[in-house]
């Protein structure tokens, strides 16, 4: 009988997509945080100690789409989520009062974090009226494939929830970051693939050749449809560019997460990537241990570390920049540890 892919009950390839993915969008993030303000639609400073960075965050641009996708696969596969959906749901509550009173630069009604309090209430509804996964799955996929934002020319939608529904990209004040149509269908899609790995994880344990043949053929054709999310611009068209994508464009760049995934499912993928002393460094690093409390951190670090640079006017130097962008990778591995710890005691 074949071990299962994770003993620990960790997907070490998952850890892995996601710790290149989370750092790729604090590049985007830091970046609009640094020079959008100032009319920038790219990394502002001509450097190549900037060159990288650039060439990372932009060759990763869908990781917004990866990481909550990886995420909620993640909560689907755990048996219960009793005490974690607890902590997910005032983690959220806090991080959207701190988002809204706290960043100045931000007035939109609409973001992530409010798209994620609601992606946890479609959850906890598809959970209560028991919908079985595989409904959900193939519902979610076909929903996330609907250019739904194309059906805001069919009629009058009141502005309070245009920008909840599609975004809103036919004013000068465009904005479109995570409307729900339709993409809280992919956190869905997620947790319900999650949910049926968990019941049939030992047929994931191995992939056949028929099947792996399958996911190369595939991976292979989308690559003609790839590179258009590398010219994301940086600034306040950010929303309407990315989110606003053809369908076949965003599974070309998707469905490489979805093959890597996969792999990492399989007993030969993580027995091979767990003898690797890398590997398991990453996979305890914070950005997967506490995932959502890293990614809510990040938000008020970046902002503040661009307040400072242009406090002080060195906000067009690399090598501010770069200070920055290391001191709040090294913030996220110590600030999440010392919530925790006073969390703990708290409960005591």
């Amino acid at each position: 009988m074949p071990s299962r892919p994770n003993e620990s009950g960790r997907i070490l390839g998952a850890d892995l997509i996601r710790f290149v993915s989370f750092y790729a969008i604090l590049v985007f993030h830091l970046s609009y945080a640094f020079w959008a303000r100032d009319g920038h639609m790219d990394v502002a400073v001509d450097s190549r100690w900037l060159d990288p960075f650039e060439i990372y965050a932009r060759a990763l641009v869908f990781s917004g789409f990866t990481v909550v996708f990886l995420s909620f696969f993640l909560y689907g596969l755990k048996p219960s989520l009793s005490s974690k959906w607890k902590y997910l749901w005032l983690l959220l509550l806090v991080f959207l009062v701190v988002w809204t009173y706290a960043t100045e630069e931000v007035t939109d009604a609409w973001d992530i974090y409010q798209f994620l309090l609601a992606t946890v209430a479609a959850i906890a509804f598809v959970r209560w009226v028991r919908l079985p996964a595989a409904v959900l799955a193939f519902a979610s996929f076909i929903f996330v494939s609907v250019p739904f934002w194309k059906l805001e020319v069919l009629g009058q939608i009141p502005q309070a929830i245009k920008p909840a529904l599609f975004g809103n990209c036919t004013t000068l004040a465009s904005h479109a970051d995570w409307p729900l149509l339709p993409w809280i269908f992919y956190p869905l899609l997620g947790f319900a693939m999650g949910s049926l790995v968990r019941e049939n994880r030992p047929d994931f344990a191995r992939i056949s050749r028929a099947e792996l043949a399958v996911w190369i053929a595939g991976s292979l054709a989308a690559i003609p449809m790839m590179g258009a999310y590398y010219v994301t611009p940086l600034g306040t068209d950010f929303g309407c560019y990315v989110f606003r994508r053809p369908p076949l464009e965003f599974w070309a760049h998707q469905i490489w997460i979805w093959f890597l995934l996969r792999l990492s499912l399989t007993t030969v993928v993580q027995e091979s990537l767990r003898a690797r002393r890398v590997v398991k460094w990453i996979s305890r690093r914070q950005v997967n241990r506490r995932f959502f409390l890293v990614y809510f951190l990040h938000f008020p670090l970046v902002f503040l570390a661009a307040d400072l640079a242009h406090r002080f006017g060195i906000v067009y130097r690399a090598t501010t920049y770069i200070a920055a962008y290391f001191s709040i990778v090294l913030s996220l591995e110590v600030l999440p540890v010392v919530i925790a710890e006073i969390s703990a005691k708290i409960k005591r």
